[in-house]
């Protein structure tokens, strides 16, 4: 059965875009890769990175303390609290504007997806964070189980689509170069005012996107300034797994209809693509059971 990923990409508007030889070399050795704005990305999605603030800020207002809840219904509109209070969210993206698909679907981030988990590769979710004025600090953390030995693959990408520039002041990401290759969460830096001796701040320009493996320990810094530091966070992974939101439950059939065939491929939208019980999945039960035994570890999203 041929790829249906590798069909993608051999595709003219994927094989222009390709990530170089060595950007892929850094990505698979330091386990993150930090891609400058770039006019080719703005072209693909359509707009710029005001624009999509702009949309975000207008559905901040609609939704109010729903902003975020899908998946988690019962954490927060139920309750009429916010799923998280020291940032801002925006869940379900795919189906707040079809700017968003052109996100999910940037070349560089299915060719990086691709590249780390080395399968065939779906879309996991798509979601606007930003922590507000004087939050955002968290401990390190993974985004996906830790492997058991060295030989395993990975499983999970990460991307992060800045709007604005990202700095120490407004909380900018910092990771452990390498870390990725470690079989352990990091639990000995629960606490955010413990740094890692390794760990480095990623300054970041409005435009450019964050490419991580989830297994690189990695974190969100203090918003002291309280300047915006709005990020797109986009992740796939491996198709087997399940999505952290059930897109086929939460993208209307409106959205899902103009869909390309490898957007749906891409979204795991199309017929024949599995049912997901859960509304969302998350690391697994293991991931939640080690994070409820450790009452340090308060933020595990970034």
């Amino acid at each position: 059965m041929a790829s249906k990923i590798k069909e993608i990409l051999k595709l003219k508007e994927y094989k222009n875009n390709k990530l170089s030889s060595s950007q892929i070399e850094k990505l698979n050795s330091e386990g993150y890769l930090l891609l400058k704005p770039n006019k080719k990305i703005w072209e693909w999605i359509g707009c710029k990175p005001k624009k999509l603030r702009n949309i975000i800020d207008g559905i901040l207002k609609i939704e109010g303390f729903k902003a975020g809840s899908e998946g988690k219904e019962e954490n927060t509109v139920l309750k009429r609290k916010k799923i998280e209070k020291e940032a801002n969210r925006v869940g379900n993206l795919l189906n707040k504007s079809s700017y968003f698909s052109k996100v999910a679907t940037l070349p560089e981030i299915v060719w990086a997806a691709s590249n780390i988990i080395k399968s065939e590769i779906k879309l996991s979710s798509i979601l606007f964070r930003e922590p507000k004025k004087k939050s955002g600090d968290q401990p390190l953390h993974i985004d996906w189980l830790p492997r058991t030995n060295k030989k395993q693959r990975f499983k999970v990408l990460v991307a992060f689509l800045y709007l604005e520039d990202s700095n120490e002041s407004n909380g900018a990401t910092r990771l452990v170069p390498r870390s990725h290759k470690k079989l352990s969460y990091p639990d000995k830096y629960l606490n955010p005012n413990l740094p890692c001796k390794n760990e480095i701040t990623v300054n970041a320009k409005a435009g450019s996107i964050l490419l991580i493996n989830a297994l690189v320990w990695h974190r969100g810094g203090n918003n002291i300034s309280g300047k915006k530091r709005g990020i797109i966070v986009t992740e796939y992974r491996n198709r087997n797994l399940k999505q952290l939101l059930n897109l086929k439950k939460y993208v209307s059939k409106d959205v899902q209809k103009k869909l390309s065939e490898s957007e749906k491929y891409l979204f795991g939208l199309r017929k024949n693509d599995k049912n997901q019980l859960e509304k969302s999945y998350g690391p697994g039960n293991h991931y939640r059971n080690w994070l409820k035994n450790n009452k340090s570890a308060k933020h595990i999203n970034r």
